[in-house]
Formats: C-alpha cells, structure tokens, sequence
C-alpha cells in the first residue's frame, strides 16, 4: 500500500514539475529588451513613416512584445511583432536569404516594411493615409492594428492601441502637437488612399531653407543605423536593398535637400543623409 501512495506521489510531481517547465521559457534564453528610440528613428529615417504613423506603429509594438525583440510565447508567436504561422515561417526565411540576424530590430523592422510593400499592403495603404496630426497617429495606431496585426477582439483592440499612439509616443516625440479634426476609424472594406493632406501654405525661401540645402555635401559618410536604398531620392522611392549600420559610403551628390547619390551594385540610388555623419 505505501509503495502504491508513493508512485501515486511521485507521478503527480513529475506531472507538476512538466507543467510547470512547459509553461516558462529556458532558462538560457535572455530577453532582449530594444530601445524605443531606436525603433521611432528606424521608422522615421530609414523608412521614412511620419511621426504620427510611426507612433501608430509603435503602439503595437508595445501591445504585442513590449519591444522585446525575441519574445515568444506558448502559441509560438515570435518577435516585435509576434508574428506566428507562416508570417513566422517567412520571417525566417527572410533573415536567411539576406544573411541577417532575426533577433535584431533591422531585421524585423526590414521584414515588416516588406510586408507592407507586398502581401500586407492594404495596411500599408491605410497607413500611410494618416496625417501627421495628434488625430492622425489615433488613425494610424487604429488602422496598424486593424489591418496588419488582426488580433481576436480587433475593434476594441485597435481602440486601445489608438489611445495609446496618439496620448504616449505622439505626444513624446512629436512635442505634444495636437491638431483638431475628425477621428476616423476605418471600414473594413477598401483601403483608402494613399495621399497625404498637403499644407496650403506655399514655401518660401527662407534662410532656414537655405541652411537645409547646405547641410549636405558629396563626400564620404559613414551610416549612424541601418538605412534603405531607394531607386529615387523620395520615401516613396522603391527600396532596392539596404546598408548596415557603420557602413561607409560615398555621396556623388545631393538631391532633395537630404539625398546622397550613391552607386549601389552598379546602380546610381540615393540614400537618407539624416542619419549619417559626414567623414
């Protein structure tokens, strides 16, 4: 009789014990915490989002990994943005075929904007749509969530994600602008369109004008993050690839004010001379 209680025991804390391991990470695994100013200036200089729709972005960021980089959790969701099934998969094959390391913010954040260029470019469409206002980072952490994440509960989800676009990372790096308008939560048909609200204020030629085209010269440069090359000198340019943080380049010549003309594999493209310092 007591050998009987005895198995009984020991099977119940085996039972225990594997629960228990199933349910937390191993132990050699370190979460990798990235920081959220390094994302806003990945999202804002290499792939050129506005601050609001950065701020969209973001917000999902935080809701879905806590810009943890390799967070996981049982279901096997994976990443910033806890991608999971074949979004998973083809995160993975990304990484390889471009020799890049998947626990990085470049890597996931290159792999996100590929996804919003081709299979998840509904998103990218309503994204982009949003203004650079207080109302617009509300749109762009709604719509981000609405259309790109698609969590269970996607109304009230993408809701709260709004609140948090527009009252925490709008307000902190676009120094708290807020501007009147309508909030526009999206319908779930068509994607709307892709221009922006242009300012009816005509530019003049101001000294900060000036000072702006003078900022830039041709010459070496060396890249303060990891950057897109694009076909044209515009954020709207096609990327057609992209150069790692720390490496040195040299501009032909600068167009639009912020583009260096660069020669990349045998191609003239242009790159973001926001985020490179002059050698």
């Amino acid at each position: 009789m007591k050998k009987k209680q005895m198995k009984f025991i020991v099977s119940l804390l085996t039972m225990v014990l594997c629960i228990t391991a199933l349910s937390l990470k191993p132990w050699h695994v370190k979460a990798l915490s990235v920081s959220e100013d390094e994302v806003y200036n990945l999202l804002t200089g290499t792939y050129g989002f506005s601050s609001a729709q950065a701020s969209g972005i973001m917000a999902s960021i935080r809701a879905e990994s806590d810009f943890i980089v390799n967070a996981e959790d049982r279901g096997g969701s994976f990443g910033l943005m806890q991608w999971t099934g074949n979004r998973k998969a083809a995160l993975y094959s990304y990484a390889s075929e471009h020799g890049m390391d998947v626990n990085t913010t470049s890597t996931q954040l290159a792999y996100m904007y590929y996804e919003l260029q081709s299979s998840e470019k509904t998103a990218y469409n309503q994204l982009i749509g949003c203004d650079n206002t207080s109302d617009g980072a509300y749109n762009a952490g709604y719509r981000f969530c609405y259309y790109y994440e698609r969590p269970k509960n996607k109304e009230s989800r993408s809701a709260q994600r709004a609140v948090l676009a527009r009252d925490t990372y709008f307000a902190s790096y676009a120094n708290g602008q807020n501007a009147a308008g309508t909030i526009e939560a999206p319908a779930a048909t068509d994607p709307t369109t892709s221009e922006q609200t242009q300012s009816s204020a005509p530019v003049t030629n101001t000294k900060v004008t000036s000072k702006k085209k003078a900022k830039f010269r041709r010459g070496a440069y060396k890249l303060k993050m990891t950057m897109s090359v694009r076909a044209k000198a515009s954020n709207k340019g096609r990327v057609v690839g992209y150069l790692s943080k720390g490496k040195r380049i040299y501009v032909k010549s600068v167009k639009n004010v912020k583009w260096g003309k660069i020669t990349y594999r045998g191609k003239s493209s242009y790159v973001s001379l926001n985020y490179a310092k002059k050698l």
